[in-house]
């Protein structure tokens, strides 16, 4: 640790942490954080070229979603409603012991559930391929492919509850960087995957007969072996942390009682997501071929950027400031989010309801210069993965890669309910209402897949079925977002949500402008390699952000103070802030990540 005086709070190891360390700790993460996000989505451009819209490019990702899907409803939403919160709350109260004895119960019941639930996936191999795939001729071969991915990939399922777990140890005891580093490492293996794939497979849009089986299980291994990466690697770090893990199903007293609460949102928050997911790798198989489900995917990938970018951080910011409406008369912040979620909640403060107001203008505007980008940026993206994508020559891979542009421009009001819902999730969260917003967001998920399921024919063809699968996640999103809205002004009272006219008039005047002169210039010219599509991209971005300012600042120019200036009462409350900060904050008690709200990669 570096020099300065040490703050009141100690480690997790018992030391004192001091001011520079904490934020040179805070810095260090930060950048972790960012290129594992950069390379994260850069995996999407090796895939795509080494992999790429083809009939092995399908019948991947199809089962290779199948691990974190059953993960996911069987324990993810509960092993991270619970990881952080049980063993955070032992350490903070000085009992080392009982947080040792709640990590070691948790990663038991980790092995006892998962590991069989590994081994009937492997067993079920084939009848789980031929449900996700179909049994059309397009790709020959392809279900008897799946099931051979899918019996190496059934190991992913307790590797993931193994990384949960050991990664909310690790941040319970303020050992961060180690969790931050994990998903780059996975990503870096990964993409050697892939590239050591197109070395093997030489011709990836042969067909699956002609794929040597050298590089469909380089694929098999290697993929797997990122979520090693991601889990494993963790126990040396939580060892050094001086946690000491036993073997025990039998959880403090107390604590198991608090478990099955807290299970009751985690399932919520991620069962309408998962199940979604589920029904989406279907119809972009059976209705579309070969070659969708991966469109589709790069269109989630890309969109999902802006997201993370502008939305995610005002969120995350934010969130501590709303969390002191608690002490207003809601539930007591260590109460966990079982107590947060059924106890009812008296009237907000008055900083807290500042803040939510200018953050909810800030998500508002963040979402409309995301989905105006999109939108700008659409013609370029789909040219530049036309020039790039591996089925680029293959008849249904380009069919579905023409989709891209008008897929991104389908999505992009999706994405600003989706950025609605990341805020307004967390609202309602510390206002007592986790399980109905859970439950809100799994309905929305769910409400995705209507337009795809009553839209699409048999017949429906790729570009069209990309198209309505990406409409549907706008329908559904937005229809969540909406009753989110519902839910919070009900829970926070009008005024929280009442944000002048003016801003946002000016936000949906640049982000349309924006919107427009990006697709024009897209079709301007025809990029005719992959870089000058690169170029293109970035030049009508630039164009595009330096529109939507301009334009923005034009029609009210009071915007940036309006979202800086707290309120009079605000100003004067020892909790009120002068503006969201980007820095990076934890998650509130019981959530890691309450809210699905973004869909789950395939890795």
């Amino acid at each position: 640790m570096g020099p300065g005086p040490p703050m009141t709070d100690r480690s997790a190891g018992g030391g004192p942490v001091s001011r520079r360390g904490l934020f040179a700790a805070a810095g260090t993460i930060a950048v972790i954080t960012l290129v594992a996000r950069v390379v994260g989505f850069g995996r999407w451009f090796v895939f795509s070229h080494s992999v790429g819209a083809t009939c092995v490019g399908s019948v991947y990702q199809s089962v290779n979603a199948v691990p974190n899907v059953l993960f996911e409803i069987a324990a993810g939403g509960v092993l991270a409603a619970v990881a952080v919160p049980l063993v955070a709350g032992a350490l903070a109260r000085g009992d080392r012991i009982e947080a040792d004895h709640t990590a070691s119960a948790l990663l038991t019941w980790v092995v006892v559930v998962l590991v069989p639930l590994g081994l009937v996936v492997a067993l079920a191999a084939e009848p789980i391929a031929r449900g996700l795939l179909g049994v059309g001729d397009t790709c020959p071969g392809a279900v008897g492919l799946g099931a051979d991915l899918l019996r190496v990939f059934a190991i992913q399922i307790p590797l993931y509850g193994v990384g949960i777990v050991l990664g909310g140890v690790l941040q319970s005891h303020h050992r961060f960087v180690a969790a931050a580093i994990a998903p780059l490492m996975s990503s870096l293996v990964v993409i050697a995957t892939y590239v050591a794939y197109a070395a093997v497979a030489t011709d990836p849009a042969a067909p699956i007969a002609q794929v040597p089986a050298g590089a469909t299980t380089i694929l098999a291994v290697g993929t797997t072996l990122g979520v090693v990466a991601l889990s494993l690697p963790l126990l040396v770090p939580v060892r050094r942390a001086g946690v000491h893990l036993t073997v025990t199903t039998h959880f403090p007293h107390g604590v198991a009682a608090r478990v099955r609460r807290l299970a009751v949102a985690g399932l919520l928050a991620v069962a309408g997501q998962q199940l979604a997911t589920l029904v989406f790798i279907r119809l972009a198989n059976d209705r579309g071929g070969p070659g969708t489900l991966n469109v589709y995917t790069y269109v989630q990938a890309v969109s999902l950027l802006p997201y993370a970018v502008l939305a995610v951080p005002l969120a995350t910011a934010a969130f501590p400031t709303l969390a002191g409406s608690a002490q207003a008369g809601g539930p007591e912040p260590d109460a966990g989010a079982a107590a947060a979620a059924s106890a009812p909640a008296s009237a907000p403060g008055s900083a807290a309801v500042d803040v939510l107001r200018r953050t909810w203008l800030a998500t508002l505007l963040a979402g409309l210069l995301a989905g105006g980008l999109l939108v700008a940026v659409a013609r370029p993206v789909g040219a530049f993965f036309a020039l790039l994508d591996a089925g680029r020559a293959d008849g249904n891979g380009a069919v579905a890669l023409s989709a891209i542009p008008d897929a991104l421009v389908l999505v992009a009001p999706g994405i600003i309910g989706l950025c609605a819902i990341g805020l307004l999730t967390r609202a309602s969260y510390v206002r007592g209402r986790a399980r109905v917003a859970g439950a809100v967001v799994a309905v929305a998920w769910l409400a995705t897949t209507v337009v795809p399921l009553v839209a699409l024919g048999d017949a429906a063809g790729p570009a069209t079925t990309v198209r309505a699968l990406t409409l549907g996640t706008s329908v559904g999103l937005v229809a969540g977002a909406v009753a989110l809205t519902v839910l919070v002004a009900r829970s926070w009272g009008r005024a929280a949500l009442t944000v002048p006219a003016r801003p946002v008039a000016a936000g949906l005047l640049g982000a349309a402008s924006a919107a427009i002169l990006g697709w024009w210039l897209g079709g301007l010219w025809t990029a005719d390699g992959l870089l000058v599509a690169a170029a293109q991209g970035v030049a009508v971005a630039l164009a595009a952000t330096v529109t939507l300012v301009v334009v923005v600042l034009l029609v009210d120019r009071s915007v940036v103070a309006r979202l800086r200036r707290p309120s009079p009462t605000a100003a004067t409350s020892p909790t009120s802030m002068t503006a969201p900060s980007s820095a990076p904050m934890s998650a509130p008690a019981g959530e890691q990540d309450p809210h699905p709200a973004a869909p789950p990669e395939t890795r």
